[in-house]
């Protein structure tokens, strides 16, 4: 849809200038998601740093914090959580894939270690 957008607004005018934005010049990614991902299927909440963490069938972790903050983990494996929770206390998120992995992710690191 963008570049349809660009390439109207660049279509060549009467006594307009044709060396602007081509819609080749345009390759528009997702760089950041809001809300809730698809295929969630499991959740955790931390009561003492208020997190909410959604797991999806993709192996990914989604963290929901205070003042909007969110941040994104992602398994090396593209699998789903048969068990999510946070370690008391400890501002560890544990999960347990299907293919049985256990994964812990620290509070201050993004990526999750085995």
């Amino acid at each position: 849809m963008l570049k349809k957008l660009v390439e109207k607004a660049s279509m060549k005018k009467p006594g307009g200038n044709s060396d602007g934005l081509k819609s080749s010049d345009v390759e528009p990614r997702e760089v950041f998601h809001y809300g809730i991902p698809s295929g969630s299927n499991m959740f955790a909440y931390d009561p003492i740093q208020k997190i909410l963490a959604v797991a999806t069938k993709d192996g990914r972790i989604k963290l929901y914090g205070k003042d909007n903050t969110q941040a994104l983990l992602e398994s090396n494996e593209a699998v789903s959580s048969k068990f999510l929770q946070f370690l008391h206390n400890e501002g560890i998120l544990l999960n347990v894939t299907s293919t049985n992995h256990i994964e812990a992710s620290l509070g201050h690191r993004q990526e999750p270690f085995v």
